[in-house]
């Protein structure tokens, strides 16, 4: 029995040294935007869907058109906005004539708003590649032609790029960390063109226009809470090829800031990562709470074995201080990630209780029931 348990902590550091060398393999793989603007001939429309968003939607709209070297149209579709945003989108459009505001009062039956919003923007749009980015989404003024002239060069059509994060707190930076760990597989797949591997950010989804077509646009997405992933593996099915980038010092969102931020901005697709499947939530959750309490108590109690399932949970920190300096943050944050750990599961359990108690999910303002969720 002892050495059967001494079997299982061994197993358990392989699994964490695993996950370490798989992280560091995706970092490397997963390059920042180069800073040199290449020359490129591409034109870019950018379609930004808004609801209620008059912190920040000023300061992002004047962002993005003051983007330098490209031919810039910009689509913001006003998903209803109750707070202000529309009308300061109305002073904005009659300023510019770069850009187009869509008026958007009512839903039709079968759509979540944003896939919609983006559905209706994408149609109007007249050039070669488009950007779907966020209302809180703010740009360095060469961020544009660097990224389409960096998807041309690579020769993919869809660039995704992770942002610089806003107001963050130091719990916050620890699992924002944490998170992009966890990202970094995802890039080894994509980044080597694996056809089972995908992704989309909604806050930097660049698509070129044709591939968007032939994916079938948000027309085929019309009830997915995670539009953005979900486009991207339409497009991997259609044959299309993608890259996952860096660039936290070219551009930032406001998201993750705080501890409690971290389960309300999880709340709603967390679960809908799964599919929705109780099952699958389960034996994730005993699955990662064993991994990681054999690891944490090992040392303690568990001799050598334990020594080595507790230095490969640590060695988790390593990548995740290599992460750090990209976000100009100290590496103080990633050498807590280890223990953050947990913290992303409850993050999970949090996403999956709160869709299955309300029926549904909360987004934007309207209720979407779990049937019509779950059918799409």
């Amino acid at each position: 029995m002892e050495l059967a348990f001494d079997i299982l902590l061994i197993l358990v550091a392989c699994f964490w040294l695993g996950f370490t060398l798989v992280a560091l393999l995706g970092f490397a793989l997963m390059r920042s935007l180069p800073k040199a603007r290449l020359p490129s001939r591409a034109s870019l429309t950018v379609i930004v869907a808004v609801r209620d968003e008059v912190e920040r939607i000023e300061g992002t709209i004047r962002r993005i058109l003051a983007q330098e070297g490209i031919d810039l149209q910009l689509i913001v579709a006003d998903d209803g906005s109750q707070d202000g945003s529309r009308e300061i989108l109305h002073a904005l459009d009659a300023a510019e004539a770069r850009l187009e505001v869509i008026e958007i009062d009512e839903l039709p039956a079968g759509w979540i708003g944003k896939c919609h919003a983006c559905h209706l923007a994408a149609s109007r749009a007249r050039h070669d590649w488009l950007l779907f980015t966020d209302a809180d989404t703010w740009m360095r003024s060469d961020l544009l032609t660097r990224a389409v002239a960096e998807a041309e060069r690579l020769e993919v059509d869809q660039l995704c790029l992770v942002p610089g994060l806003a107001g963050t707190s130091f719990v916050g930076r620890i699992l924002a960390l944490t998170m992009v760990l966890g990202l970094y597989k995802l890039a080894i797949g994509i980044n080597l063109h694996r056809p089972a591997s995908y992704t989309g950010f909604g806050s930097f989804n660049l698509i070129r226009r044709r591939a968007y077509e032939a994916a079938g646009g948000h027309e085929t997405l019309r009830m997915e809470v995670l539009e953005d992933i979900r486009l991207g593996e339409q497009l991997k099915r259609a044959g299309f090829q993608s890259h996952l980038g860096h660039a936290q010092e070219d551009f930032e969102v406001k998201w993750l800031t705080d501890f409690w931020s971290f389960f309300r901005v999880l709340e709603k697709n967390y679960f809908a990562l799964l599919n929705y499947r109780i099952g699958l939530l389960i034996l994730q959750q005993l699955s990662c709470h064993l991994l990681w309490t054999l690891a944490i108590l090992g040392p303690f109690f568990f001799g050598l074995p334990g020594m080595l399932a507790g230095i490969g949970l640590a060695s988790m920190a390593l990548p995740a201080a290599l992460t750090a300096p990209l976000y100009s943050w100290t590496l103080l944050p990633a050498l807590f990630t280890p223990l953050a750990v947990p913290i992303t599961m409850w993050g999970l359990l949090h996403s999956a209780y709160s869709m299955l108690s309300k029926g549904g999910v909360r987004w934007r303002g309207r209720f979407y029931p779990m049937a019509e969720l779950r059918r799409s």
